[in-house]
């Protein structure tokens, strides 16, 4: 709300801004007054653009706690124990996360993993898909190491091999299907 009142009057009085000289420092000030007022966990980087008139100011986050979230691409309930299970893709990791109130630290469940989906069946393995490598694993709760079940002989068109694996299902048999994407089938 402050960012927009902020914003409004910049575009209000361009010229009387005075981004030229000390003009500058008034708003780099400003902004780092309203950066305090933000009640996050994240941190903010201010850039400015090299040239003397400021035509863009840049704000970035970084998330940097093991309690945060970086790109999730899927998540299933874990209904025996209630919690949610998320695929964390740019923390490199599968994360649990328990949906009792007042608890909000993540339990990693298994890391260095560049995930995209996940899929649990009855006798509740996760399996997972992973982007390098090619390849789908199951792991079993509370295991870190998982076992290759798809994939993982490359990335061409073989009946044994996976390109770019994303959906997946478990049926009741426990059988796995894969959305091939690059492949364009679904494998069993």
């Amino acid at each position: 709300m402050q960012l927009t009142s902020l914003n409004a009057e910049v575009h209000q009085n361009p010229d009387d801004c005075g981004f030229m000289g000390t003009g500058k420092e008034h708003w780099t000030k400003e902004l780092e007054r309203l950066k305090a007022t933000l009640n996050n966990p994240y941190v903010f980087t201010i850039r400015q653009d090299s040239s003397a008139f400021i035509s863009k100011i840049y704000l970035q986050v970084e998330r940097n706690e093991s309690n945060q979230l970086k790109h999730p691409t899927d998540v299933l309930i874990d209904k025996e124990t209630d919690s949610l299970i998320i695929c964390d893709y740019e923390n490199r990791r599968v994360v649990r996360w328990s949906r009792s109130s007042g608890i909000t630290k993540l339990e990693i469940v298994i890391n260095n993993i560049k995930c995209v989906r996940l899929a649990m069946g009855e006798q509740r393995y996760i399996r997972v898909s992973v982007v390098e490598g090619h390849e789908v694993r199951r792991y079993q709760l509370g295991y870190k190491n998982g076992t290759l079940v798809a994939g993982g002989n490359g990335n061409v068109d073989g009946l044994n091999e996976l390109i770019w694996p994303k959906y997946l299902f478990v049926d009741r048999e426990q059988n796995v299907y894969v959305s091939d994407t690059n492949n364009h089938r679904v494998m069993k």
